[in-house]
């Protein structure tokens, strides 16, 4: 403790010594404190963990403090991390014999040991049941670990852990924005029928036999479970037990016997020839493992990897990443995502994603809780959601109606991987176009001038909509006709025969109207193809991050406009379209 005071920022760090506050706190000092009764003294120790608690937060400093051995309710409350220093048992035997201001007991080294290994596992106990992070520090260099650890304990949060991740991910933007669609994909049991992080504990427990063999057990099947805290503890924990050279051969031993499964292999061979695609994996286990995974499979230049596993990396990647990461690339870099993933952790980002792929491996290793992941998925968000089986003869998840089957080496889904994720047809300078607009853009001439089969739906969006619908109609006589003043007069009952919408506006501005008919429709029967059609359609709802663009390329929508317009003038009063097109501006 004294070494540290040297060497962390007085300005940051607040030291303190568990007995001195106490002593504090009572006349006669800490001699006074020890002859009080069981109740007053834990009162007292409650008060004095809560006054360093306020000291912290007024001065707005990191507490590193060396408690007394009996802990309270409330001092588990305020421990973040608890540093284990764990001397050698002959250092703690000389220690004792040495002390010459206290009268002390000696012990043999074989009781010092038994009783430090049991003082661990009482800790890890405490911190496991109270997200508290604990670390056991060993070795010769134990003040620069110790400073290295604090520094890192001070300033790390699920919230920094967020900041931190945004800009290592920004770095390799690059390989984002010259495509249109991403790929994301898991990786243990995603890319491979393997679990890397059970192959490199199961490695590390063969080659460290003081490694607790049932730690993944423990830690991810007890109270923190996927939780930020139980990855940062593996991270911990990892960072304790092994050596750096140590940790780059358990790595490429486990990366070696992973094999890649074919269907994957030329998924992402597909991804890295195509210009337009993307393709990321993203991982809450061992970045090192899955870098030599693809580098082993010739794909480490094609394929970045975001993960983490080790203290020096800085971040985790847990469910909250997966999901961010996800609503990043649509929102921010505007790429049409696809997810792939094969239990309850990626659920999260197959939700962001506009396409998401449940990867259905042997049911012996498959995760037993995704299923019902998937059900409270589906029943409280909307997901375009399939499955594949690998191999093609398991048994699929939950059943083919709510989780239809799609096959990764298909033409058919290969070519809706490939194609391009918008298509608008721009009429703006063709002859017909001007010819029809003629009349809308003429403010003395009104009424219905505009025009436009069996398994077709023609929506009228009220009221500007129905020239053009009409029009439409009378184009295809056979197909069915509906008025929809809002998104929620197309029924379930209008869809059901039909294969194809198509919906028709006269004006599109921010393409707020459209995005909720299509999202609306998409709800009702995902599979039904949907083309929008326009008088005019505002340039901002179809440029990069618009309304109208990013539902059309979520949900696969083809869009016609008789003409583009960089006006944002949305018409009042005389000259509005509605009611010149129903001679109705006298309402105005």
């Amino acid at each position: 403790m004294h070494r540290l005071q040297q060497d962390l920022p007085s300005d940051s760090y607040s030291f303190f010594e568990g007995s001195e506050v106490l002593g504090d706190l009572v006349e006669g000092g800490i001699d006074a404190f020890k002859n009080l009764d069981p109740k007053d003294q834990a009162t007292l120790r409650q008060r004095a963990i809560e006054q360093i608690e306020e000291q912290c937060t007024l001065t707005k400093r990191t507490g590193l403090g060396v408690p007394t051995p009996v802990y309270t309710d409330a001092d588990l409350a305020t421990f973040s991390h608890i540093i284990y220093l764990d001397a050698m048992a002959e250092e703690i035997a000389g220690r004792c014999t040495s002390d010459t201001a206290r009268s002390r007991i000696t012990h043999s080294l074989s009781v010092i040991e038994e009783w430090k290994e049991k003082e661990k596992s009482s800790f890890r106990d405490l911190c496991s049941r109270n997200e508290i992070l604990y670390y056991t520090l060993t070795g010769a260099a134990t003040s620069t670990k110790a400073k290295k650890l604090c520094l890192d304990f001070a300033r790390h949060s699920p919230e920094y852990n967020h900041r931190l991740w945004t800009p290592i991910f920004e770095q390799d933007a690059g390989l984002v924005n010259a495509s249109q669609t991403t790929l994301v994909l898991d990786a243990d049991k995603t890319l491979a029928p393997f679990d890397t992080g059970r192959m490199f504990h199961d490695a590390v427990v063969r080659k460290f036999p003081t490694v607790n063999a049932n730690f993944l057990e423990t830690m991810f099947g007890g109270p923190l479970g996927d939780s930020y805290y139980a990855f940062r503890q593996l991270v911990l924990t990892y960072d304790e037990k092994v050596t750096d050279g140590s940790f780059e051969e358990l790595c490429f031993e486990v990366a070696s016997a992973v094999k890649l499964y074919p269907e994957m292999m030329s998924l992402l061979k597909r991804a890295a020839i195509t210009p337009r695609i993307t393709a990321i994996v993203v991982t809450s286990g061992l970045k090192a493992i899955w870098e030599k995974v693809l580098e082993l499979a010739n794909l480490d230049n094609v394929v970045q990897v975001i993960g983490g596993g080790r203290l020096c990396d800085g971040y985790i990647v847990n469910a909250a990443v997966k999901a961010h990461l996800v609503s990043r690339l649509r929102r921010t870099y505007h790429q049409y995502v696809w997810v792939f993933g094969d239990g309850p952790l990626d659920v999260l980002m197959m939700q962001e994603a506009d396409q998401a792929i449940v990867v259905v491996g042997d049911e012996e290793s498959r995760s037993r809780s995704m299923d019902g992941a998937l059900e409270q998925a589906l029943a409280t968000a909307h997901m375009h959601v399939r499955q594949a089986l690998l191999p093609g003869t398991v048994r699929p998840r939950l059943d083919l109606a709510q989780l239809p089957p799609c096959f990764l080496e298909s033409e058919r889904f290969i070519r809706e991987l490939v194609l391009p994720r918008f298509e608008l047809y721009d009429e703006t300078d063709s002859g017909a176009a001007k010819l029809l607009a003629t009349a809308t853009r003429d403010a003395d001439k009104s009424g219905p001038l505009l025009r436009s089969e069996a398994r077709t739906l023609v929506v009228a969006m009220m009221r500007g909509g129905e020239p053009l619908a009409l029009g439409v109609s009378e184009t295809f006589p056979r197909s069915a006709f509906l008025h929809a003043r809002t998104s929620d007069d197309i029924k379930h009952t209008h869809l059901q025969d039909c294969d194809n919408v198509i919906l028709c506006d006269s004006v599109v501005n921010n393409g707020t109207t459209m995005r909720d008919a299509i999202e609306h429709i998409r709800a009702l029967k995902r599979d039904i193809v949907i083309l929008v059609t326009a008088c005019v359609v505002q340039e901002g709802s179809i440029a990069n991050g618009g309304l109208l663009r990013e539902a059309a390329i979520r949900y696969g929508v083809k869009i016609v406009a008789l003409r583009i317009s960089n006006n944002r003038y949305t018409g009042k009063g005389s000259s509005d379209t509605e009611n010149r097109l129903f001679n109705t501006t006298f309402l105005q």
